[in-house]
C-alpha cells in the first residue's frame, strides 16, 4: 500500500470540481483508492463519499492507493 499525506491548499477547499477531477484521476487506478480525514476514510472512486468529507482549506489527509 502506498500512502502520501496532503494539505488541501485550495481557498474553497474540496468542491464539486476538484472533487471530480479527483474521482476521474482516481478510476484510472484498477487498485482500491481511498482518503482518510477527519477521522473518516472514503473511497476515492465516489464523488459522493469526497464531497460529504466537506475538505476545506488546511485540511490534512492521506490518500491510500
Amino acid at each position: 500500500m502506498t500512502e502520501a499525506t496532503v494539505t488541501i491548499e485550495n481557498k474553497t477547499g474540496i468542491h464539486a470540481r476538484p472533487a471530480s477531477v479527483f474521482v476521474q484521476t482516481a478510476t484510472k487506478f484498477k487498485s482500491k483508492v481511498q482518503i482518510k480525514a477527519k477521522g473518516k476514510t472514503v473511497d476515492a472512486k465516489s464523488i459522493l463519499m469526497i464531497m460529504s468529507m466537506g475538505l476545506v482549506k488546511g485540511t490534512e489527509t492521506k490518500q491510500m492507493l
